[in-house]
């Protein structure tokens, strides 16, 4: 499944844990709590876009965080 950028996201030079006030969800810019498992993009080494699972259209049951550990590179689209 592909995740798409889309250019109304917000991008983030800094990265906050899960719960922080800070870490605010690129899509919908609600905190993402304590117990969500954030979705987070490198665009570059200086910024990132983080997800709730649920915008991009996941479930947290299915994002198993081994599977993207140390991913050597993901193809980002941006949306039409």
């Amino acid at each position: 499944m592909p995740l798409y950028i889309l250019t109304t996201d917000r991008k983030f030079t800094d990265s906050p844990e899960a719960g922080d006030q800070f870490c605010l969800c690129s899509r919908c810019g609600d905190v993402i709590g304590e117990n969500t498992l954030p979705i987070r993009l490198w665009p570059n080494k200086i910024s990132e876009f983080r997800y709730h699972p649920r915008c991009l259209g996941l479930t947290e049951a299915k994002v198993n965080p081994e599977d993207f550990y140390d991913a050597p590179f993901i193809q980002l689209q941006p949306a039409l």
